[in-house]
């Protein structure tokens, strides 16, 4: 994050994508890693796609992806 914070924003798009095996720990690994982030100022988006991911918020992700993705295997395997 530090090597971030010291260049330019980084170029539109998903360029992290964090796969985890449950729910819980993928919104435990949200807050840890936006925590950081809005700290160091770097105004990354980092957002959560479970199975409890509104209609909405799935839409938006495919509109303009976030910086980083934190998903499980069952919604990957349904985006794919």
């Amino acid at each position: 994050l530090d090597a971030l914070a010291a260049k330019a924003p980084p170029a539109a798009g998903l360029r992290v994508l964090w796969i985890t095996p449950l729910r819980a720990l993928a919104a435990d690994t949200l807050e840890n890693l936006r925590a950081p982030s809005l700290d160091l100022g770097l105004g990354l988006a980092i957002e959560l796609r479970t199975s409890d991911t509104s209609s909405s918020a799935r839409a938006r992700q495919r509109k303009r992806p976030p910086f980083a993705l934190i998903t499980t295997p069952e919604s990957l395997s349904l985006r794919l």
